[in-house]
């Protein structure tokens, strides 16, 4: 999750502190700790007083407790560090709490805002944290199957006006994830770690060719810039950051302001901007890993962006393939690889000869979840580990028919293209990016997606929908006949 972030640096240092290790107490290390400690409170007081303001809202989506996730970062960290910095958030946040009229302990704190606080934590120790290719960690931004995501900046960018997102691998996640999968899949350890590398090469690989390239639509594309080892033996990734929202969230975000859908019109303008950029993809890549969570728009200039090529192919590479795995992204036995809410029945049998059409097999499935009332997949699946179970999930999906798009608002003639999208025969589903982009074409409206966009912002009270009289007229330029018809951009 990529979150909204104001500017979180205090006034960087740019000397480079050399860290010592773990238990040597050097001037070096204990200045460290002192100024991560003070300059750490001093930008929660100043920048970071949301974290206690809007304390009801860590409340909404946290189903359990985080305690474990928060103790297990703490476990990394010196004991000075735990007891001054986990201590001081614990109070502050006590007591802006308290302020509003309640009286909680400090356990029921954890229990209910762990989450937040331990997001929290990290953001602190996030800061002056060095990587390398000469950038420096301003802010924590989230966790994946594999690691963590820091931002972070140029260490000589002292405005912090040039801002990058930085996966990291960690060692403890790594392990969990292979004791996870250890079962099913017979490989070693470091094997695994090779993979895990790969996946970071392969995105610097599809980066640097999309950068040689002249088309425009390469701007939808997320680039990632660098990547390497830290001092403790962590591969990381610097990537472009995109300060906005993944599609799912800004559905979610868009519901919980105006109580309503997002309109169809904006949903169908985002779909084609998708299939537009997978137009320019398809000629030399094949994703294989579509989904809302990888799909980005921009609060900065409301721009729609694929990320995460770490399973993506070239064409031509149809028969040599990594074998990645990663959390959500999993391989089973049979070489599959994608995320199984998202994957068509080819993907499998075997991922290394899947075509473009898989991608587009994946928007039916990020269309439907994102227009249906229940906001699930067409084809749930809860576990996919293991022989038995992918040949049982075989069976099962090439039976299966696609359960009826429950939307009001939505017409029979979209739902049409979302169920021919999800065909399981190759030859019956949507063939081209080209042919999605002209079946959307109908539905879609630019003005529509502006205003959602806007609303989520807070910048505007307007809020329309599909039967507003303001959303109808021309729709997005850029996707226009005429545009496509003399290639604009």
């Amino acid at each position: 999750t990529i979150i909204s972030s104001a500017e979180k640096s205090p006034d960087e240092k740019t000397e480079t502190i050399i860290e010592s290790p773990p238990g040597v107490n050097t001037p070096a290390r204990n200045r460290r700790r002192h100024d991560t400690t003070t300059a750490g409170m001093s930008v929660f007081s100043d920048c970071r007083i949301k974290y206690a303001e809007t304390y009801g809202e860590f409340e909404q989506g946290l189903s359990q407790s985080s305690q474990k996730d928060l103790l297990y970062y703490l476990d990394e960290v010196e004991a000075v560090d735990k007891s001054n910095v986990f201590r001081d958030f614990l109070k502050m946040l006590i007591n802006k709490l308290r302020e509003q009229g309640s009286n909680p302990t400090e356990a029921d704190y954890l229990d209910k805002y762990g989450l937040a606080l331990n997001h929290a934590v990290k953001d602190v120790f996030a800061i002056g944290l060095e990587f390398g290719d000469g950038f420096v960690g301003t802010g924590y931004i989230g966790a994946g199957g594999m690691g963590e995501v820091y931002l972070a900046k140029p260490m000589l960018d002292r405005q912090g006006r040039y801002k990058r997102a930085i996966k990291l691998t960690k060692q403890k996640q790594m392990q969990e994830q292979y004791q996870n999968i250890s079962q099913f899949v017979p490989q070693k350890y470091d094997e695994f770690e090779k993979e895990i590398e790969t996946r970071f090469i392969r995105e610097i690989e599809i980066a640097t060719y999309l950068e040689n390239e002249s088309h425009p639509r390469k701007e939808n594309v997320a680039k990632a810039y660098a990547s390497g080892v830290t001092k403790r033996n962590e591969l990381y990734l610097v990537l472009e950051f995109i300060d906005g929202w993944n599609l799912k969230d800004f559905v979610l975000k868009y519901q919980e302001k105006t109580g309503k859908n997002v309109p169809i019109g904006a949903l169908a303008y985002i779909f084609i901007e998708i299939s537009q950029t997978l137009e320019f993809l398809h000629k030399h890549i094949i994703h294989r890993d579509l989904k809302p969570h990888n799909i980005m728009i921009s609060s900065k200039d409301k721009k729609i962006k694929i990320l995460d090529f770490g399973i993506a192919k070239f064409v031509e590479e149809a028969k040599s393939d990594d074998q990645t795995i990663s959390g959500s992204t999993v391989a089973g036995l049979t070489g599959y690889k994608g995320t199984p809410n998202y994957s068509s029945l080819e993907q499998f049998w075997d991922a290394k000869h899947v075509d473009h059409r898989c991608d587009l097999f994946a928007i039916g499935c990020s269309m439907y979840e994102l227009m249906d009332k229940s906001g699930h997949t067409p084809f749930p699946i809860d576990n996919i580990q293991g022989r038995d179970i992918i040949r049982s999930l075989i069976k099962e999906r090439s039976s299966q028919h696609v359960p009826k798009l429950e939307n009001e608002n939505c017409p029979e003639k979209l739902k049409a293209v979302v169920y021919k999208l999800l065909a399981n025969e190759l030859s019956k589903r949507v063939q081209t990016a080209s042919e999605l982009t002209s079946l959307l074409e109908p539905f879609q409206s630019y003005r529509l997606f502006e205003n959602s966009v806007d609303v989520v912002l807070g910048n505007t009270l307007d809020i329309l929908d599909d039967n507003s009289p303001s959303a109808d007229g021309p729709s997005n330029q850029s996707g226009s006949f005429i545009s496509r018809l003399f290639g604009w951009s």
